[in-house]
């Protein structure tokens, strides 16, 4: 406001007012709160449950949501409010307290509702009110500031297990992999652990539940048994080759959910993370059938092998690699820790070489027969940790 050049008032005037503003608040206040009929005392409605027909609280497209409202006091009417979505006008259900709809003892003060089926992923929002049964009906909410403030649930989806599935993500990614142009960008990865191949076309990936169709597979996109497929997650969908995918959309390495669905419109597998780590992937293990934990990276390839934490040796400055960029040959020097064997990669994640000739101080790695571009070496230790140095050809 003081800086404000079009204000039609002195920023002295300003200040005087918002104290006068703050005075009118608080004097309409207490007049209000003076009032009897304001001033009076409702039923506490003491608690507000969600019982779902299954274990825990998942709700599943189809399912009814019986809601019960324990009220401390002598209620007129309770009422149950809900919507779908998370904005836009209020149905309202009276509430039971007959002992029917799930309710097993009448006049208990636990009153029943019941919420209508909702699609997949549909998310609803509810809350509870209570007329006191008394001359001026005063009513009570929970929570106390509905209905801009209300109790919201999410319809999961039901999950049609196919043969491809998501087995690894990485949503902050440094030296891991880098794409053909040398981006270091988000990466998912996909696993057919079935027996025969699977066209993608039709499928979908997605960051976005209330977008399901946001990254289509290009037609003929086709996953062999026991194949990985890396789809790059960096909003550069028009870099999207016959060789290398790019998606839409970046991921948050804040945390996040990623949503695989079928030619049919059926989701098909979904993970949820949350904070994620430089260079530390989110991977099945076992793989391509466990759950997901965070793992040293194994881009493009079985994850079986990766551990649960970063290499022994700490960070990468304890290995030097040089010349850097190279031309035959490249000297790695290791400062501290235990190496059993050093793995080379090329930028889309695809092997070139091991070697475990290099000891536990100096070594040297022959890259004579390499094409010009960056490559990954990834040094295991010997509870199979990894540390990754890059490096470039260049001729």
């Amino acid at each position: 406001m003081q800086d404000d050049p079009k204000k039609i008032y002195s920023y002295t005037e300003f200040l005087a007012g918002v104290e006068e503003l703050k005075d009118f608040v608080t004097d309409r206040s207490e007049f209000l709160l003076a009032n009897e009929e304001i001033n009076r005392e409702g039923v506490s409605i003491n608690s507000v449950n969600r019982i779902t027909a299954g274990p825990g609280d998942e709700i599943l497209s189809g399912e009814t949501v019986m809601i019960h409202a324990e009220i401390s006091g002598d209620a007129q009417e309770v009422m149950l409010y809900y919507a779908e979505g998370l904005d836009g006008a209020y149905d309202r259900v009276t509430m039971s307290d007959a002992g029917t709809l799930g309710d097993e003892v009448a006049v208990d003060n636990i009153f029943t509702g019941i919420i209508p089926a909702a699609d997949e992923g549909t998310f609803m929002r509810y809350y509870v009110e209570a007329i006191q049964d008394d001359a001026f009906s005063t009513a009570t909410y929970l929570p106390k500031g509905a209905e801009h403030e209300s109790f919201i649930y999410q319809v999961s989806y039901s999950i049609v297990v196919g043969d491809v599935v998501i087995n690894e993500v990485m949503a902050s990614n440094d030296m891991t992999a880098m794409d053909i142009g040398g981006g270091s960008g988000d990466w998912i990865e996909l696993y057919n652990k079935g027996n025969e191949a699977t066209d993608l076309s039709g499928f979908h990936l997605t960051d976005d539940e209330e977008e399901l169709d946001k990254w289509a597979f290009p037609e003929n996109t086709i996953l062999n048994a026991g194949e990985y497929l890396i789809i790059w997650a960096d909003s550069d969908e028009e870099d999207t080759t016959v060789d290398e995918l790019h998606a839409n959309f970046n991921l948050n390495a804040g945390g996040e959910t990623i949503i695989l669905i079928d030619e049919n419109s059926n989701v098909t597998d979904r993970v949820d993370f949350e904070e994620q780590f430089t260079d530390v992937s989110f991977a099945r293990i076992p793989n391509g059938t466990g759950d997901f934990s965070f793992r040293t990276p194994t881009f493009n390839m079985n994850n079986d092998g990766s551990s649960t934490s970063t290499f022994d040796i700490g960070n990468s400055s304890q290995v030097k690699i040089y010349p850097n960029p190279a031309t035959n040959e490249i000297n790695v020097e290791i400062l501290s820790g235990q190496v059993e064997e050093v793995v080379m990669f090329n930028v889309l994640g695809q092997f070139q070489s091991t070697t475990n000739s290099i000891n536990n101080s100096f070594g040297k790695i022959d890259v004579s027969s390499l094409k010009t571009g960056m490559y990954f070496l990834h040094f295991f230790d010997e509870n199979n940790q990894v540390l990754i140095k890059r490096f470039s050809v260049f001729r």
